[in-house]
């Protein structure tokens, strides 16, 4: 699953995993990297912690993982579902953002739906499809609805992920499935508009887009999807990518100080894209939008941040004031820049790295991709003044595509007043830190 990279104690009692099984499991790893036990000590000491971990089971027959009830049992945790059979006292779910749907088979490339499967799995399997190269074909599909909203019914939220493999690739392959977010006509292009343009300037948003009908000769796009970018969200990143390669346990200041850097370089994009959610008040900054990818570094022979990617388009030119006044743009600074630092304290909260050092590196990042904008384009300006695409008047593409071009200038011009704004938001942070928590 994606997101999840630790080790699952299924089915024991809440509590026992971390009180009982994983002191065990320490201690062997403690052995075996101190060279106190060899291969047959070992063994012995694994056959113990199997042994304990058979007596801590909730039920005996989960021993067998031939018995119907292990195989029912461990299919409610995979879907979720265990959450509508039992209380507060169980084991969270292996994955608790994701419910499997009923999908389908695929026999030679072909979709085969499974009963339970609707009208949307259909539509996705059949533009899957679609896709494939000649002599491409799927080997199989999984569907799963992304929660997150409870109050909805299975099968009814607006996200949806379909991870499928084909004959001619070694791995699987991911795609992220959404309802978009108004029925108004004309409103794909809409987002396609935004996509392309923000794109084309530079925001790293996912490299493919594509938009479904809901129904066959419905004349309206209802859904669309992307592909899934590379990475985990920053509270997916897993705790061992933190760690000094002599010792995970110790915390690596320069991967701590890496991701700050890129933080502060996908804050540069969210300025930039003027992302302003009109039902939440909301920069979407800092809640799950982000996407961080690692890779490994062949001269500090370590994983090591890589880069950052958004994921969502959502609130994308959506700052209300259109002013080009220096007013306005001090509104949009003041706004944007307050829940910059929110965000990067509540990451410094999580680490030991100092909140100025981290500062200084966030805007670093900040900084980088401003210049990065600005420098395209400046390049491409006049495709960028003259992209006209034909949409309703109602969604004002022209008037906010301009403002985004005019504000990011202004953006790459004040960026020592926006270091200075900046600064003061978080030292007023640290001092009501202070207050809180005084020495």
């Amino acid at each position: 699953f994606r997101g999840h990279h630790e080790i699952e104690f299924f089915v024991l009692e809440r509590g026992a995993a971390p009180e009982r099984m994983v002191s065990s499991l320490e201690d062997l790893y403690s052995k075996l990297k101190s060279g106190e036990i060899g291969q047959l000590g070992a063994i012995q000491m694994i056959d113990e912690a199997a042994k304990l971990y058979e007596s801590l089971l909730s039920r005996p027959e989960f021993a067998d993982e031939e018995s119907q009830t292990f195989a029912e049992t461990i299919y409610m945790y995979l879907t979720g579902e265990i959450y509508s059979v039992v209380g507060e006292g169980s084991i969270p779910a292996f994955d608790d953002r994701r419910t499997a749907l009923p999908g389908g088979g695929f026999v030679d490339g072909r979709p085969i739906m499974h009963p339970g499967s609707d009208a949307r799995t259909g539509v996705l399997f059949s533009t899957l499809v679609e896709m494939m190269s000649k002599g491409e074909k799927i080997e199989y599909a999984n569907v799963y609805e992304i929660r997150d909203e409870d109050n909805l019914p299975i099968g009814k939220g607006r996200t949806r992920e379909i991870v499928f493999k084909t004959n001619l690739r070694p791995l699987e392959s991911s795609l992220i499935e959404k309802t978009l977010s108004s029925a108004k006509k004309g409103y794909g292009d809409y987002l396609l508009a935004r996509i392309g343009a923000l794109r084309a300037l530079g925001i790293s948003l996912s490299g493919y887009y594509r938009l479904l009908p809901r129904s066959a000769g419905s004349g309206r796009h209802d859904h669309y999807f992307r592909f899934r970018c590379e990475g985990e969200t920053m509270d997916s990143i897993p705790a061992n990518y933190f760690g000094t390669t002599e010792d995970s346990s110790i915390e690596d200041p320069e991967v701590v100080c890496g991701l700050a850097t890129l933080m502060g370089d996908a804050a540069a994009q969210n300025m930039a894209m003027k992302k302003y959610d009109a039902r939440s008040s909301s920069a979407l900054y800092g809640v799950g939008k982000e996407i961080y990818a690692f890779e490994y570094d062949i001269i500090r022979e370590r994983v090591v941040p890589k880069s950052v990617s958004i994921c969502s388009i959502r609130g994308s030119l959506g700052w209300p004031c259109l002013d080009r006044t220096e007013e306005n743009l001090s509104n949009i600074a003041g706004w944007y820049l307050a829940y910059f630092a929110h965000a990067l304290k509540e990451f410094q909260k999580k680490h030991r790295v100092p909140m100025r050092e981290l500062a200084e590196r966030f805007f670093g990042g900040f900084e980088y991709r401003t210049h990065a904008m600005v420098w395209q384009m400046s390049i491409m300006r006049d495709r960028f003044e003259a992209f006209a695409p034909e949409l309703r008047r109602v969604y004002d593409f022209q008037e906010k595509w301009s403002f985004v071009m005019w504000a990011l200038e202004r953006q790459d011009r004040r960026l020592p007043i926006l270091k200075k704004k900046f600064f003061e938001k978080v030292r007023v942070l640290e001092d009501e830190e202070g207050r809180d928590n005084p020495q």
